[in-house]
């Protein structure tokens, strides 16, 4: 027979790990780090032309900041997008908040891979851009709002993202 006093001896500890065990039973994606994009130049992609709605793809150099530990990255980019009332600007800078699974550590290339946007999302409106080899990451776009203007809803960029893919250049710290 157990005593009484070895099962309360224990109870910290059991108490200790809660916090733990929770934390793994914790649906959805958590905040890891924030993605800032420079559009460049225009390039040619392959078969652009071939598809029913014109699209443009553009050179884009991005930096990765971890919330956490992690170095800071730098990364290049190619990013792809339909204009909807207008094209992508030159040298515009995009902002995009990187989700991941609760308890992922950031690493060197954790961005790394192709990213694309939900064909079904509402037109006019930037959408999630979903990992496609690691799915569990996403990239949702940061809306830069005037200083007062936080319970108005921001206008609709003039083109939308379809697509971005990022390849590791550099990993500091």
């Amino acid at each position: 027979m157990r005593s009484p006093m070895r099962s309360l001896m224990r109870l910290p500890l059991v108490i200790s790990a809660l916090p733990l065990v929770a934390g793994w039973m914790i649906p959805g994606a958590v905040d890891v780090g924030t993605l800032s994009c420079t559009i460049g130049r225009p390039i040619d992609v392959p078969g652009a032309l071939e598809t029913p709605v014109a699209s443009e793809a553009r050179e884009m150099v991005c930096t990765f900041k971890p919330i956490r530990n992690g170095p800071e990255e730098a990364y290049s980019a190619v990013v792809k997008s339909v204009p909807t009332m207008g094209r992508l600007p030159e040298h515009l800078t995009m902002l995009w908040s990187v989700k991941a699974p609760f308890g992922t550590q950031t690493r060197p290339g954790l961005l790394q891979q192709s990213y694309a946007a939900d064909p079904a999302a509402p037109t006019g409106r930037e959408g999630l851009l979903a990992g496609e080899k690691n799915a569990e990451l996403s990239l949702q776009p940061l809306a830069d709002r005037e200083p007062g203007s936080v319970s108005r809803e921001a206008a609709p960029p003039p083109y939308r993202i379809t697509a971005l893919e990022l390849v590791l250049r550099v990993a500091t710290g």
